[in-house]
């Protein structure tokens, strides 16, 4: 009897021993291989940031508005937040100046630079870091973006004595479309939900109303949203008719915010932190109205009516023989009409 119950046991054991086997199995087939599917299909972002950094435009922001260092500190809490969400998503920053537009990060400027304004209060910041348990990866982001913008306001402050309003936030949204371009093609077997955030605290230069077209266009033919956050500046029509035309977000800081003072970083994070996909789920900060006015190829100043080339759709303030883009000729008809 006592073998038989230990054979009874033993067949029990192996039965429940089968079993546990199966469960795992299970487990590792429903589990575990979903765990891994959803790895494997989560949303890898790449958010391009242009940065302005022109000291004009924070200068002349109004009293109650973030000042530079307080929005720099703020987009550093976003940025983090942006790379705690997976280490999957690429991050690139460019200030924009009127003078130029630089890659900020990633950047290969070593992080122990002596000549820079920041290097005394480096150590100090990196002790601060280091204290507050950040991991190394964004240690290094912070450290790199503020010692790469302080050397980049040196660098662009110093090459020109002329004081300019607007800066190149054209420029520096092509830059990021390449870096975008770049990237995507690049991870060839990877899915990427590319998208480019704005922060502005500049009026808009008509002379920069083609390449901001351009790059408009661009970001709409290669499928990703523009958004821009608007600071100071004045109204944008530009960035507004980019946020729209590309399925953005526009948001200005100005009228939307009820505490300006501090408040930007909510801004970041709830409206702007989450991905294409995400953000269709949320409800998203009130936009104004869509300014559509253009800038007039010949003199570039914004125009409420004015004449369109039926060819290549130049836009002029007022009637002309020939079109300069194209060099078509216009002919005037019976009713004082232009036409080709």
């Amino acid at each position: 009897m006592s073998l038989q119950r230990s054979a009874n046991g033993a067949s029990e054991t192996g039965n429940t021993s089968d079993a546990s086997e199966r469960s795992l199995d299970y487990l590792e087939g429903e589990g575990g291989s979903s765990d891994s599917e959803d790895a494997q299909t989560e949303e890898t972002q790449l958010l391009a940031i242009v940065f302005d950094v022109n000291p004009t435009g924070w200068g002349a922001g109004e009293s109650d508005l973030p000042d530079f260092k307080s929005s720099l500190e703020q987009l550093m809490v976003f940025i983090n937040a942006y790379l705690a969400n997976t280490h999957h998503n690429y991050l690139t920053l460019i200030a924009a100046h009127p003078n130029s537009c630089e890659f900020i990060f990633p950047s290969d400027l070593p992080l122990d630079v002596p000549d820079s304004p920041s290097a005394e209060g480096l150590e100090e910041s990196e002790r601060i870091m280091k204290k507050a348990g950040l991991p190394f990866q964004f240690r290094d982001a912070n450290l790199q973006i503020k010692l790469g913008i302080d050397q980049f306001l040196e660098t662009a402050e110093s090459a020109s004595t002329t004081v300019a309003v607007h800066s190149s936030i054209s420029a520096a949204i092509s830059k990021a479309i390449c870096y975008i371009h770049q990237t995507t093609k690049q991870a060839e077997f990877e899915k990427i939900s590319p998208r480019i955030l704005v922060i502005s605290a500049s009026p808009d230069a008509p002379h920069h109303y083609i390449p901001m077209m351009n790059g408009i266009f661009s970001a709409q033919r290669l499928g990703f949203p523009i958004d821009t956050i608007k600071i100071s500046g004045g109204d944008s029509m530009f960035l507004q008719q980019a946020s729209h035309i590309t399925g953005g977000r526009f948001v200005d800081f100005r009228k939307s915010a009820n505490d300006p003072s501090g408040s930007l970083i909510q801004y970041l994070i709830f409206g702007f932190l989450p991905g294409s996909s995400t953000r269709n789920m949320l409800i998203s900060p009130g936009e104004p109205g869509v300014d559509f006015r253009a800038a007039c190829f010949c003199h570039k100043t914004v125009i409420d009516v004015g004449y369109v080339c039926s060819v290549c759709l130049s836009i002029f303030c007022k009637s002309y023989e020939v079109c300069s883009t194209c060099r078509s000729k216009f002919s005037i008809d019976s009713e004082g009409v232009q036409t080709h």
